[in-house]
């Protein structure tokens, strides 16, 4: 029976019906995870996700924050990790701040949790530019701090030396000295829904431009 439903809502899909695809994705995940299947429910949002993401992303982050609730009870932290970064950029994506804010803080304990504390670098540097979007380097700040607390090796890193430098510039009001910052390699080196990100950035009271660029391909962005 949940094969039928995914059969059918992918030849939804195909119609170009994603968003009557959804409801039949999500029966068949339920009806999995409710015979004990869990693995194979997430593998099923993984898939179901990807198949509507274009079309439906909100249901998408819908579908991803369901399977994280079943990663987790099946403590499958490879697989939590990858479902809070889809939840991240589809957000960013929708420039639903909070919600992205959210999922990168999830990300950074996870982190923690396991030691990686480069990652957790990368993230705090990607919570640090969420905040900012926001207008709140307040917010950014106390991100910062509450990142020290958890893990206090960063501290001494690249990417902490990078977060004080965004705050600092933004709290500057020098917009120009602000797209300098934007310009270092360790903030070159994000993920490209944060290099979009920077591009909208621009230090309050400031009257600088960064340089003209599209959500094109990987090299445009870099």
């Amino acid at each position: 029976m949940n094969v039928a439903r995914e059969g059918a809502a992918m030849l939804l899909r195909d119609a170009g019906d994603s968003a009557a695809a959804y409801p039949l994705f999500e029966k068949a995940i339920d009806q999995y995870a409710e015979s004990g299947s869990l693995d194979t429910a997430a593998m099923t949002v993984d898939k179901a996700a990807k198949v509507i993401v274009q079309q439906e992303p909100e249901q998408a982050i819908k579908l991803y924050e369901k399977g994280l609730a079943l990663v987790q009870q099946s403590d499958r932290s490879k697989m939590a990790g990858e479902f809070l970064s889809q939840i991240t950029r589809l957000n960013l994506r929708l420039e639903r701040y909070n919600e992205a804010a959210k999922a990168i803080r999830d990300e950074i304990e996870k982190y923690v949790e396991v030691k990686e504390p480069g990652r957790v670098g990368q993230l705090t540097i990607a919570l640090v530019l969420v905040q900012l979007a926001k207008g709140d380097s307040v917010a950014a700040a106390k991100c910062y701090q509450w990142v020290l607390e958890q893990c206090a090796e960063f501290e001494f890193t690249d990417d902490a030396r990078a977060c004080r430098q965004l705050i600092g510039g933004w709290e500057g009001g020098d917009d120009e000295q602000f797209q300098n910052i934007l310009k270092d390699g360790v903030l070159r080196s994000m993920d490209n829904e944060y290099l979009r990100l920077m591009k909208k950035l621009h230090a309050p009271q400031g009257s600088g431009t960064t340089e003209e660029g599209g959500e094109g391909e990987e090299e445009d962005l870099k």
